[in-house]
């Protein structure tokens, strides 16, 4: 029988497999762009290869923000 640690294993495993699916399937197609869409500083080439249109820093900041307001 599982214990009350297996559970939130289990449960802790479920949710980080459900926010890495969301991720992927929210990832843009194609290029991206060369200069960032927000600030206008260059996107790493990497970061473009997988299609998308803002540097890392802008990117988290519209993280944190989404993240905030998610409930609202």
């Amino acid at each position: 029988m599982a214990d009350e640690a297996d559970m939130a294993n289990e449960q802790l495993d479920s949710e980080l497999s459900r926010a890495i699916v969301r991720i992927r399937n929210s990832a843009p197609a194609g290029q991206g762009t060369r200069l960032c869409a927000d600030c206008g500083d260059d996107v790493p080439a990497v970061r473009r290869e997988l299609g998308f249109r803002f540097c890392i820093s802008c990117a988290e900041s519209r993280e944190r923000r989404r993240a905030l307001f998610a409930n609202e």
